[in-house]
């Protein structure tokens, strides 16, 4: 650690206020005396209480102040914290949403998850279909899962020209192939498909979707997340 910030900034982990350090710092400032004087200092932030990273850019110039309770005039600095704490229309803090914590999830499905929850706290609804997407993707590529068969809406397999069953390397045929290996049971697999077609249509059409949707997706991914790692319903190795 480089160092520690001043004052409280947002964790999106923590969900609050909390003390932080930095392990990077960069410095921006006036070159010219005639010009107002200013400096623009970028860290890279850890909570020291969680340890997830962040982002914090601090501002300040000749014409910020403000007076201490003694009346005397004090320089101040403003500071843009990312992941943002969340805000209403009013400008004021509004509920988050908790970061679930596991034991066995892979780190960088972890962080795809957390993102997606900060993302979530907000109100960056597409951003978190695609997030959502991937951490879809991510779990297939953790468990070694290249492909699977196409169904038809009936649940059947579907079949080319010569009356073969069609394998695809899509993430559609890797979800199935969760279903084949018994990872997830039938009813997961729906969902599953149900979020990637999701992240299809928000990345391609941008479409934003709506907060309660997202909400749901991310409940459905915890749950998979916590059954398939935490609880160890299947073997690593197989």
């Amino acid at each position: 650690m480089e160092g520690n910030i001043e004052k409280k900034i947002y964790c999106a982990s923590c969900n609050k206020r909390t003390n932080h350090g930095y392990i990077l710092k960069h410095v921006d400032s006036s070159e010219h005396p005639f010009d107002i004087q200013w400096i623009e200092s970028f860290f890279i932030t850890q909570c020291l209480g969680c340890d997830t990273k962040g982002f914090l850019r601090e501002y300040g110039d000749e014409q910020m102040f403000d007076y201490d309770e003694y009346g005397d005039m004090v320089r101040v600095t403003d500071y843009y914290v990312y992941p943002e704490e969340p805000k209403n229309e009013k400008g004021e803090k509004v509920p988050i949403r908790d970061v679930k914590t596991f034991t066995h999830v892979p780190e960088l499905i972890e962080i795809l998850y957390v993102q997606v929850v900060s993302s979530f706290n907000s109100s960056h609804y597409l951003l978190c279909a695609v997030g959502l997407r991937m951490i879809v993707e991510g779990v297939c590529k953790e468990l070694n899962v290249s492909n699977g068969f196409l169904l038809n809406e009936d649940g059947t397999k579907k079949v080319n020209k010569s009356g073969k069953e069609i394998e695809s390397g899509s993430l559609e045929g890797k979800i199935n192939g969760l279903k084949d290996k018994e990872i997830i049971v039938q009813n997961q697999a729906k969902i599953l498909q149900q979020i990637r077609l999701l992240g299809n249509v928000s990345a391609h059409e941008l479409k934003i979707p709506r907060k309660k949707t997202i909400g749901s997706g991310i409940d459905i991914i915890e749950n998979i997340l916590h059954n398939i790692f935490d609880l160890d319903k299947y073997d690593l190795k197989k």
